[in-house]
């Protein structure tokens, strides 16, 4: 078996987790979620980032922000690991699938558009191996169509397409960070997005869609979700994401 990737504990991560550890704060609140967050951010170069509790829920929010649900269509590649189709069903839309190209195993933009019907409201591109997705073809039949991307850059990170990072080319973004990617938290995920409604949104949902009152009660005005990923994992993805170059590298 040839695994995906290999963690590599080599840096920080025993002195930060510690560090929670010795404070208390190793649940959803704490310095290290803003931390990871930003850092997150910088390196993609993405205006906003929402660290979630893995992948799935970060593929998840980004179809509830966008308003996809029951009747749509959301075209996601025949190739690819279940999580971005699971994430299509939970919101009651329902995956169209488009063939790979035999050299990269990503999707084929040039077949995308044949799949196109009046339900369709989103193309989901998986970025496998490395591998870009041709996203200029994805975002110029996106705004033919006026259709939503939604990139899953899981296995891309540090990926470049056209000196633009993979995972920052359609409205949003979404990453995992399970112990055979190319940086780990053990389990977790990001949203990454330039539109700050979006951002604002995606963290508003993934936070119990709460909203703290003057008298300190809390009013939840649309169903929220438990996606905040806890500090404890997000020391550890500061950590790992210190060494990033260094993991492309090898």
């Amino acid at each position: 078996m040839v695994p995906l990737c290999i963690p590599e504990i080599r840096g920080n991560e025993w002195k930060y987790i510690k560090e929670c550890l010795d404070t208390n704060w190793v649940s959803s609140v704490g310095s290290y979620v803003d931390k990871f967050e930003r850092d997150f951010s910088d390196f993609v170069k993405a205006k906003f980032a929402v660290v979630t509790v893995n992948g799935t829920s970060a593929l998840h929010l980004a179809l509830k922000v966008l308003g996809i649900g029951h009747g749509d269509e959301v075209i996601v590649p025949s190739m690819t690991f279940i999580a971005p189709v699971n994430a299509v069903k939970y919101v009651g839309a329902e995956p169209v699938f488009v063939d790979i190209c035999r050299d990269t195993f990503v999707m084929d933009a040039d077949k995308i558009e044949e799949l196109i019907t009046s339900k369709t409201k989103a193309i989901l591109p998986v970025h496998i191996y490395g591998n870009a997705v041709d996203m200029d073809k994805v975002m110029e039949i996106a705004g033919k169509y006026n259709l939503y991307v939604i990139e899953d850059a899981t296995e891309s990170l540090g990926t470049l397409y056209r000196d633009r990072y993979t995972g920052t080319i359609g409205h949003m973004g979404c990453f995992s960070f399970n112990g055979n990617k190319l940086i780990t938290t053990g389990a977790g995920g990001m949203l990454v997005t330039n539109d700050e409604k979006i951002g604002e949104k995606a963290k508003f949902l993934s936070t119990q869609a709460k909203i703290t009152l003057e008298n300190k009660g809390f009013f939840h005005p649309e169903i929220g979700y438990n996606y905040r990923m806890p500090n404890i994992l997000a020391a550890m993805g500061c950590a790992q994401l210190e060494n990033i170059e260094e993991y492309i590298q090898i």
